[in-house]
């Protein structure tokens, strides 16, 4: 499974309350990036995205198939490990904690197999699915239209503000996640999928609203504009080159350019997997040739 993938987190603040993890397990195979967004309400949170990344990391390493993977079950034992490893934590006092709001956070994983994504949450952020073509627009297209977040959040609203129901913590809020899989597009221009935490994007935090007119409008996110422009420079003229390095970079330097812009107004992570029919039809954009045939797209074949 010849595909690049890569994340990367940045913070304006002195602590990071997101994390992540990316594993390659090369004996299902599978490559897998996940991502926590620690609530910054709560005590302790970045303690808690720190430990399910890193419980989730250790999970898929040694995981030795993939089909019989129960989500529901993991995030499960997730919640357990964190309240384990908090009452074990003598910096911690988990009788004390749980009478308040501590140690909470979302989790987002995503899972690329041979022939398939999944997607496993709890809470916000953005999961995106990208069509191999996404930056094949004219000029006066803001976003692609190919692009489109999968990602609902659990949230409701609560005094005009969004509120998480749904979170792993040593609480008893819900953990339940939801799942998504999606059949991989085999054949060019394929398609790219990539998580952020919602210091990026995420449903609950787009604006709507209505003109003077009464017509309805949109925001577009500058955060995802830039994003686009960021991974299409990356791609055309080396896309058959680059590496997990390479994607890592560019990613570090998007979050740097968010900073430098002033669009960075909380914790930023942000992962993509990009497969190799993907970067085959971007090679083919520079060399000036029509989109790959099937059989070009999917060398297996």
């Amino acid at each position: 499974m010849k595909s690049i993938f890569a994340c990367s987190t940045a913070s304006l603040k002195e602590i990071n309350e997101d994390s992540f993890c990316v594993v390659q397990n090369d004996k299902i195979p599978i490559n897998v990036i996940a991502i926590a967004d620690g609530l910054g309400s709560h005590k302790h949170s970045e303690k808690a995205s720190a430990f399910v990344t890193s419980y989730l990391k250790k999970f898929f390493e040694e995981l030795l198939e993939i089909e019989s993977l129960n989500f529901d079950e993991l995030f499960k034992a997730t919640k357990l490990a964190l309240i384990e490893d908090t009452k074990n934590n003598p910096e911690l006092n988990l009788d004390e904690l749980r009478k308040g709001s501590a140690l909470s956070t979302t989790l987002i994983c995503i899972i690329e197999t041979e022939s398939k994504y999944i997607i496993a949450y709890v809470g916000n952020g953005s999961a995106w699915q990208i069509r191999g073509s996404f930056n094949q627009f004219s000029a006066n297209r803001y976003l692609p239209w190919n692009s489109i977040n999968l990602l609902n959040p659990h949230c409701v609203e609560e005094g005009g503000k969004s509120a998480l129901y749904k979170y792993i913590s040593i609480s008893e809020a819900q953990y339940s996640p939801t799942v998504l899989s999606i059949s991989k597009n085999q054949f060019s221009p394929g398609d790219c999928l990539m998580v952020a935490t919602d210091g990026i994007y995420s449903y609950d935090g787009v604006i709507v609203g209505k003109d003077d007119d009464g017509k309805i409008w949109i925001s577009g996110e500058e955060t995802m504009e830039l994003f686009f422009k960021e991974i299409s420079a990356l791609l055309v003229g080396k896309s058959l080159e680059l590496s997990n390095e390479d994607l890592k970079f560019a990613l570090d330097r998007y979050l740097q350019e968010l900073k430098d812009k002033k669009l960075m107004n909380d914790d930023c992570t942000i992962g993509i997997i990009i497969p190799e029919v993907v970067l085959r039809y971007q090679h083919n954009i520079l060399e000036n040739k029509q989109p790959p045939s099937t059989d070009e797209a999917n060398p297996s074949n």
